[in-house]
């Protein structure tokens, strides 16, 4: 049997905890890659309704002043960055400051951009103020509708995730990009009255562990209990321990309690995907779980061996579709057998029908011709069945949970303190 003992998304998470919990310092601005990589554009186009200032960001040099409530399309022509009728600079690095929000292809954003030459078109980037971002996160991590001091919470959890993380993108010259690897942000458009005021009331506060500015990490719904770090990504820290969780509402807690199932045709295709290749699949066997009842330890068994996937890759293996949280039963289904003549005629059946007209099970076996005993009901799964509890990760907040705790009448500082273990919180 062959046991795949690290994950790479599972190493590569731990490694970037392990380094953000060392050393976070808070800092006002934020670097927010908007595009970059495959999605460099050539041309952007950009609106303020007060006047926009372009520097070259490395010298500061000026370069040009686009009057208030102009439409100005910012386009790479060779090694060069040009904007038709305004100007054109060999400068690798492109500012644009304005008063007021930006326009970015239509879209608002407070701050100014940068436009850096990439290997093909130009990297976007945001550059803004850490609380501005954050009202923006907000309302793209949790519901701007529930209460305030679930909003507060997660901004704090959103504020540590952001100083926490500042070197994730250094090689593209951002601090962090603005999707689902980091944290969704999507500008103004995703602002409301309820996100700035949350974040406004928690400005400038952080959370330690003993004395460190650390990572808070946070998810959807942990089904009664979240869980301890080791057993997920393999690190090790006091604060991120299993709590039990008695405030989330199942019947308002998105997949508190689910079922799904997969056929053993994708079930097989999928692990090859993911580089297991042990023939087609048999059967799927739970051999350890934490404390808190997830799955830790879980052996896949095909028609050419056997792995055995751990932690996090228990759950991530199965599929994001299939499997929403480690915390899981899993059962086989196969299908009715019987004997089948070569001229496709049923000719025997584990199940014989009575004179009532009910079908009973008579016989579960055959003896063949050499004497070897046969079972007809046993062979590969049609079918896995999957029941759980919990949506995510399970480390650090659940954010139902949260909101079960908000509504039960406790603030922000008692949400955190209850999630993270020997937290403490300060105002920078």
């Amino acid at each position: 049997m062959k046991i795949i003992k690290a994950f790479v998304a599972s190493a590569l998470t731990a490694l970037l905890f392990a380094v953000a919990a060392q050393g976070a310092e808070y800092t006002d601005t934020l670097k927010i890659g908007l595009y970059y990589a495959s999605s460099a554009p050539t041309s952007v186009t950009l609106w303020s309704n007060s006047v926009m200032h372009v520097s070259d960001y490395i010298t500061k040099a000026p370069i040009a002043e686009i009057p208030a409530e102009t439409t100005l399309t910012l386009a790479r022509v060779g090694s060069i960055m040009a904007a038709a009728g305004y100007f054109e600079t060999a400068s690798v690095s492109v500012y644009v400051s304005s008063e007021t929000p930006i326009a970015l292809n239509g879209a608002a954003y407070r701050g100014d951009m940068l436009f850096n030459l990439a290997e093909a078109g130009m990297t976007v980037i945001n550059v803004v103020n850490t609380e501005d971002y954050l009202q923006s996160v907000l309302g793209r991590e949790m519901s701007p509708s529930w209460d305030a001091e679930a909003l507060k919470a997660q901004a704090v959890c959103s504020r540590n995730y952001a100083v926490c993380n500042l070197d994730k993108h250094k090689s593209y010259g951002f601090d962090l990009c603005a999707t689902t690897d980091c944290q969704v942000y999507s500008g103004v458009a995703s602002e409301s009255e309820s996100t700035i005021a949350a974040v406004k009331a928690t400005a400038g506060v952080v959370a330690t562990y003993d004395g460190e500015i650390v990572p808070l990490y946070f998810f959807a719904t942990d089904g009664g209990a979240t869980e301890d770090v080791k057993n997920v990504w393999g690190s090790e820290a006091g604060y991120l321990k299993s709590v039990i969780d008695p405030y989330e509402d199942p019947a308002v807690a998105t997949r508190y309690s689910w079922q799904t199932t997969i056929s053993a045709t994708t079930l097989t295709e999928r692990l090859k995907a993911r580089g297991i290749d042990i023939g087609t699949i048999t059967d799927v066997r739970v051999d350890e779980r934490s404390e808190s009842g997830r799955v830790t330890a879980l052996t896949f068994v095909g028609t050419n061996g056997e792995q055995t996937v751990l932690r996090e890759r228990t759950r991530t293996t199965l599929g994001s579709d299939v499997c929403y949280s480690q915390n899981f039963t899993i059962t086989k289904s196969v299908g009715a057998a019987s004997l089948v003549s070569t001229s496709g005629e049923v000719v025997a059946s584990p199940f014989v029908l009575s004179s009532g007209g009910v079908a009973s099970l008579c016989a579960s076996y055959i003896i063949g011709a050499n004497g070897t005993l046969s079972n007809l009901t046993q062979g590969s799964a049609d079918e896995f069945s999957l029941t759980g509890k919990g949506w995510g990760h399970g480390v650090g907040m659940s954010q139902y949970g949260a909101l079960g705790m908000a509504k039960a009448g406790f603030g922000y500082e008692d949400i955190l303190k209850f999630f993270f273990t020997g937290l403490e919180l300060q105002s920078l």
